[in-house]
């Protein structure tokens, strides 16, 4: 429980992002209270979440990407990922990203689930 609260307790950053112009490349970084770094990557319409320094997540769980549009509940991706010993990882955000508002990131069940279930300890605002 001591590593859930924690991994709670990690304030959420934001990252603004422009996708009103063309293919990109674009690259965003915010600092995730102290806990490491988070920068999402958009190069035509592709785009990758990498952290950096970022505490693993909690034992028995791990790190799922979700896709919010505003007015709806954030949309499941199959983006699962954890970090190295360092505290470095990257994971392809997967899905269209036409509409969506932000990027989040919750630690989940291995496996990722249907629904988030913890807050989230990313949080990458694009628009």
């Amino acid at each position: 429980m001591g590593a859930t609260i924690a991994i709670a307790a990690i304030a959420v950053g934001s990252i603004e992002l422009d996708l009103s112009g063309a293919s990109g490349p674009w690259a965003y970084a915010t600092q995730v209270a102290g806990q490491g770094s988070a920068e999402v990557a958009i190069t035509g319409g592709h785009a990758e979440l990498i952290v950096h320094h970022f505490s693993p997540p909690p034992a028995g769980q791990i790190y799922q990407v979700w896709l919010e549009r505003p007015g709806r509940a954030p949309a499941r991706t199959n983006a699962l990922f954890s970090v190295t010993a360092n505290g470095n990882g990257d994971v392809e955000v997967q899905g269209n990203l036409h509409g969506v508002d932000v990027v989040m990131v919750t630690p989940e069940p291995v496996g990722g689930s249907r629904v988030p279930t913890h807050p989230p300890v990313i949080r990458a605002r694009l628009s």
